[in-house]
């Protein structure tokens, strides 16, 4: 006799997979943006997936980034330069914001780099708690096509195909 699992996929979850899928599907020039304050395993992933990206932009406390004098935004030279690499992509992946965007006085990085995504004909996806309100706050969500909850959980699934969900499904 066969055994049943008591494991299944969500709808939302399902959704998830198909939207991010297409980072990899589509044609063209990627380009991912990646900050925060969660470093350890976005630098990981950023450097996994580093081939398969034409551009990585590197924000917040990820290391190697100019900032201004005060560390709480990126240096205005930066994000002009990140605007312009926004503006050639074809497929953009965000996760996580690029200064202290909660401070009306740092917030420039970070609303300047997503109002550069979401103005992009690209194909954008965005992931993580913090990005997702600094869209809303900026009256972006209508813009990405797809926005995900969960940012790590996105920049795992895109780096390796895989997530322990999907994984419990085949064990």
């Amino acid at each position: 006799m066969g055994s049943v699992k008591d494991v299944c996929l969500g709808l939302r979850f399902g959704k998830e997979i198909e939207m991010l899928s297409q980072v990899w599907d589509k044609p063209g020039r990627r380009v991912l943006v990646i900050g925060g304050v969660k470093v350890g395993d976005k630098q990981r992933l950023a450097e996994v997936m580093r081939g398969k990206f034409a551009a990585v932009l590197k924000g917040g406390l990820l290391p190697g980034v100019e900032l201004r004098p005060d560390g709480l935004d990126l240096a205005d030279g930066v994000i002009e330069n990140y605007v312009k690499v926004i503006g050639e992509a074809e497929v953009i992946v965000a996760a996580g914001v690029m200064g202290k965007y909660e401070d009306p006085n740092a917030e420039k990085g970070t609303r300047m780099i997503l109002e550069a995504i979401a103005a992009s004909p690209a194909y954008k996806v965005a992931g993580g708690g913090d990005i997702e309100m600094a869209i809303s706050q900026y009256g972006l969500t209508g813009k990405f096509d797809w926005i995900s909850g969960g940012g790590g959980a996105m920049l795992e699934y895109l780096a390796t195909g895989t997530l322990p969900g999907i994984e419990a499904m085949y064990t």
